[in-house]
């Protein structure tokens, strides 16, 4: 397979190379009396010559461009990855923090085991997804159940509790989420988070 930059690269080098070879040709053996036609001879010459470098040039700085901004988005799709998964996993350990806590301070039973049930699902969906988050604002109306449409067109793969209040928000089981809604709980009123959301590819 041919590889498109080289060859424009000799094409370039070959162009200038010829204008510089046509111009000392010149030099040499002028265009003259006896022979007119070297003047159109020459002009042709560096008429062409000239017009595959500019050509060449150009192709090759469009390719440049082109290259530098592919390399650029696929840079910035990478950030945007590496982001998600520290939001992701940042996300994980504050639900893990929110819930210890609660069950270290409370004696319920149900309390112990809501944290053994969420640790749970958490170890068993803790691989960090590879695409970037959705990121969903919420406030719970109430303690106890409550939906929450998240407005994605999509059937999530994984979504995370980001806490940003005192308190514990979690998802209900065993249903937590569909392609419309996102079925949460919450310990107390007016707790706010965000919800980080995977869509299935």
């Amino acid at each position: 397979m041919v590889n498109v930059d080289l060859a424009i690269s000799v094409g370039i080098w070959v162009a200038g190379v010829g204008m510089s070879l046509v111009g000392i040709e010149m030099t040499i053996t002028p265009p003259d009396k006896d022979h007119p036609s070297r003047k159109w001879l020459y002009r042709s010459s560096v008429i062409v010559l000239g017009v595959a470098f500019v050509g060449l040039s150009i192709w090759q700085s469009e390719r440049d461009s082109t290259r530098q901004r592919s390399d650029q988005t696929a840079h910035t799709q990478e950030v945007l990855g590496y982001q998600g998964n520290i939001k992701y996993m940042q996300g994980q350990l504050d639900s893990i923090a929110l819930m210890v806590g609660k069950g270290g301070v409370s004696n319920n039973a149900s309390d112990a085991a809501l944290l053994a049930s969420a640790i749970k699902h958490i170890a068993v969906n803790g691989g960090v997804p590879s695409d970037s988050p959705h990121v969903i604002g919420i406030e719970a109306p109430q303690p106890g159940n409550f939906t929450v449409p998240h407005g994605l067109g999509c059937y999530p793969s994984a979504a995370v509790v980001q806490m940003n209040s005192a308190g514990l928000i979690y998802f209900q089981s065993p249903k937590e989420y569909d392609a419309t809604n996102l079925y949460l709980a919450a310990s107390d009123s007016k707790l706010t988070a965000q919800i980080l959301i995977w869509c299935q590819q």
